[in-house]
């Protein structure tokens, strides 16, 4: 199976040279949203898809999900390098309890790759349309009869594939061979560069209680492009102190590199946490700004596409592309 963020590359230029002991941990999950706990800390815990800082070593990931078999993988971290890893969840068989309490499997599941020639294809299964586009992989699928159809440029095509849950499977759909008379290729690539300017924070734990607090502007960031995307917080750029009970980091400037197709659209959800006062708040009693944007890989007309995020003080956003 391909790996879908082939397409991202992460350039972080950071400030300290503290950083060169640190590594990153680019993880994701099938289905999403899955809790990620870093080394048994309660404190170290995420949602996928995430990009994590950690340092350099091995390191114990748990991946959670309600109704889904935990996951746990061991990753060792090499100093400023990405290390990836895709979990595909295996979902909990549904048990009927019978006379003597005898166990019955109900549930069968299954797994589905679905590949479009030339990639790229919209897919939608069952009446709802992915947020990836094929080839793509489908995990933890009901046996049975399910209902695809893929769309390229102004062709569709529908079908009815039947998911044995005995082994996985694919199904190949050639755009190119469905038209003798029309050449289709490949959508081209755009290239898209984001600089995205936060200010420093403060990080320390309420003993009492375990909850966050923050003196400076926190911030959350997710970039996606349809078939790729990245999850960033804030938090997980920092640097212990000298005390080792607090984490610090100064303003810094991150720069991504995405080639989404042409097609699609790069879509940009920013949320922002500033304590205003001179002193360490509690994050959760702060109000949260929200930002959603969205950039068409095609403004350019195939030309590169710039964007820049500058986070402000307060915690304003501002955002513009050219």
């Amino acid at each position: 199976m391909k790996n879908f963020i082939l397409n991202v590359l992460i350039l972080i230029a950071f400030s300290s040279p503290a950083f060169a002991q640190k590594g990153y941990l680019f993880i994701e999950s099938v289905p999403d949203s899955a809790i990620v706990t870093i080394d048994g800390k309660f404190s170290e815990r995420y949602f996928t898809p995430v990009l994590c800082t950690l340092s350099v070593g091995e390191h114990q990931i748990e991946i959670a999900k309600v109704y889904y078999e935990t996951e746990t993988i061991k990753v060792k971290i090499d100093p400023e390098a990405v290390t990836r890893r895709m979990v595909h969840f295996v979902k909990q068989d549904k048990f009927k309890v019978g006379k003597g309490q005898d166990m019955m499997v109900e549930g069968k599941y299954g797994q589905l790759t679905i590949i479009s020639y030339p990639y790229g294809a919209r897919v939608i299964a069952d009446g709802e349309e992915l947020t990836m586009t094929a080839p793509v992989t489908l995990s933890n699928l009901t046996a049975g009869k399910h209902r695809y159809s893929l769309i390229y440029k102004y062709t569709r095509y529908d079908t009815t594939i039947i998911v044995t849950g005995d082994e996985p499977q694919t199904a190949t759909i050639d755009f190119r061979a469905l038209k003798d008379d029309e050449k289709y290729y490949a959508a081209p690539q755009v290239l898209t560069k984001v600089v995205i300017v936060v200010p420093g924070c403060e990080y320390q734990t309420d003993e009492p209680t375990g909850k966050l607090l923050i003196q400076g502007v926190d911030a959350e960031l997710k970039i996606s492009t349809g078939d790729t995307g990245i999850a960033l917080t804030h938090k997980e750029l920092a640097e212990h102190r000298d005390n080792n009970k607090e984490l610090s980091l100064p303003k810094t400037e991150l720069t991504y590199f995405f080639e989404p197709y042409i097609d699609s659209t790069v879509q940009f959800d920013i949320s922002t946490f500033a304590s205003k006062k001179k002193k360490h708040e509690l994050r959760e009693s702060l109000t949260p700004k929200h930002k959603h944007f969205h950039v068409p890989a095609s403004f350019n007309s195939g030309k590169e596409v710039n964007v820049r995020i500058f986070i402000e003080d307060d915690g304003d956003i501002v955002f513009r592309y050219w």
